[in-house]
């Protein structure tokens, strides 16, 4: 917070040297060409806002075409996420075994892993 306060004062102070500084070398035209270039600039930045607005408005007119394609991209994502579940979930089905035979032997800290005996030996 100290830090804030302190800048703030040394940017005052720097401004107010710096003012009479260019005020004493120059006189008051670097002022006012300053003033010039920043009406200038400003009506620049008005008609790029108006150029904007008008853009903004076409695109709030034509939201229809928008709101439909955004639906439609949403759609074509969730039936491929909802065929990918279904594709996972056929798939879990299809491995599970209804005879009682025993499972593959996994690894004891990862048991997603299977454990390959001639490698390892037994997991007993």
């Amino acid at each position: 917070m100290f830090k804030l306060i302190k800048r703030i004062i040394y940017l005052a102070i720097f401004s107010v040297v710096g003012f009479y500084v260019i005020s004493y070398v120059s006189g008051g035209e670097n002022f006012r060409w300053f003033g010039k270039e920043t009406e200038r600039t400003g009506k620049a930045i008005k008609e790029f806002s108006e150029k904007a607005a008008e853009k903004a408005d076409d695109v709030r007119k034509s939201d229809g075409f928008l709101k439909g394609l955004v639906i439609r991209t949403y759609n074509k994502i969730k039936s491929i996420i909802n065929s990918k579940k279904k594709a996972v979930k056929e798939e879990i089905k299809d491995n599970t075994t209804d005879d009682n035979s025993t499972p593959n032997k996994t690894h004891k800290r990862h048991p997603q892993n299977p454990v390959d005996e001639k490698k390892h030996g037994s997991n007993n």
